[in-house]
């Protein structure tokens, strides 16, 4: 927990391989993180990712640095994100592994076999440890390996290859928080743009509404669905670009639409704090579909804090779905 909180600030929506590799060096509190999560095992990972990847140590050792680095970034940032009705970090880590081994290629769970010529992973002496009864753990082998896996596929994507086109489909996770959204389709648009969107998501239902005959109401409100922030915090995540553009997109095809964006959160922490937050939020999601395009005369925001749930605020997963940004249309 206390080299957890000493890791490097690292800002994943912006970063070049040299600065991960830097903060991953002998020495480093990562390095010194993967040598106490699996004393044992650093030869035995280095040896899994060069007999799957084909490749030379050196290289794997770049990539388990990296994925390293990408492992451990998301359990600091949740541990400074904590709230009293948060779950322990064991039972997140927990909740985050499952599933996680259906994607890793049969490859990376093979035995390493024995190899004079591999060299060890370098890594930093562990500190000494109490003598505890040891319990077979296998969430940071399978994250670690799962972190891998993607950084090698985005690598492997960007050496001039010709890039295979991408079937769009819905996470476990985000199906889990939002319901399922259908497959994904492509939808033409009165200017001749096409978009790639679910057939259940916002876009397509936002799209009818306006097509219709159906007037404008103060109570008819669209969730975005794939729209995600940082723990406590109002800074979108990369992943919410998307989403953000075939909104821009609609209103472009759209010129006589105008919309409201409403903020809301749980039930946690004071009403003073959550109002703040969803105007934040709000703000947030405003100023992202200026700086893509949209008319800023077209678009207002305002935070509702924990009013109006849609779920009850008794589990994670439904406080989740309470921190939403909506969409309602006030012209068209």
């Amino acid at each position: 927990m206390k080299l957890l909180r000493e890791l490097p600030e690292l800002n994943t929506q912006n970063f070049t391989l040299s600065e991960l590799l830097r903060i991953s060096g002998p020495d480093s509190v990562i390095r010194n993180l993967l040598t106490q999560l699996m004393p044992d095992s650093p030869d035995s990972l280095q040896k899994t990712v060069i007999n799957a990847t084909k490749t030379t140590p050196e290289s794997a050792n770049a990539l388990i640095a990296l994925g390293s680095a990408l492992l451990f970034k998301p359990m600091r940032d949740y541990l400074y994100g904590r709230t009293q009705q948060s779950l322990s970090l064991k039972s997140w880590l927990q909740k985050q592994t499952e599933g996680a081994i259906n994607p890793i290629p049969a490859a990376f769970l093979a035995p390493a076999a024995v190899s004079d010529t591999v060299k060890p992973v370098s890594a930093a002496p562990a500190a000494p440890q109490p003598v505890v009864q040891k319990k077979s753990s296998k969430w940071p082998w399978l994250l670690l390996l799962l972190l891998i896996v993607l950084l090698l596929l985005f690598l492997l994507r960007g050496c001039g290859e010709k890039e295979a086109p991408v079937q769009a489909q819905q996470s476990s996770d985000s199906r889990s928080l939002w319901g399922d959204l259908g497959a994904f389709f492509s939808k033409a648009l009165p200017d001749g743009k096409t978009l790639n969107i679910p057939q259940n998501g916002v876009e397509n239902r936002l799209i009818a509404f306006i097509e219709s005959n159906e007037p404008v109401s103060a109570d008819r409100w669209f969730s975005f669905d794939r729209l995600l922030f940082k723990t406590n915090s109002a800074q979108l995540e990369p992943a919410s670009q998307e989403q953000l553009k075939n909104i821009v997109e609609i209103l472009r095809a759209y010129p006589k639409v105008k919309l409201k964006l409403g903020g809301y959160t749980d039930n946690t922490g004071t009403d003073e704090i959550n109002m703040k937050l969803s105007q934040d939020r709000a703000d947030a999601v405003r100023q992202a579909l200026i700086e893509l395009g949209a008319d800023n005369t077209r678009i207002e925001a305002q935070g509702y804090g924990s009013a109006h749930p849609v779920a009850p605020n008794d589990t994670d997963e439904n406080r989740a779905k309470n921190r939403r940004i909506d969409i309602m249309v006030t012209e068209k």
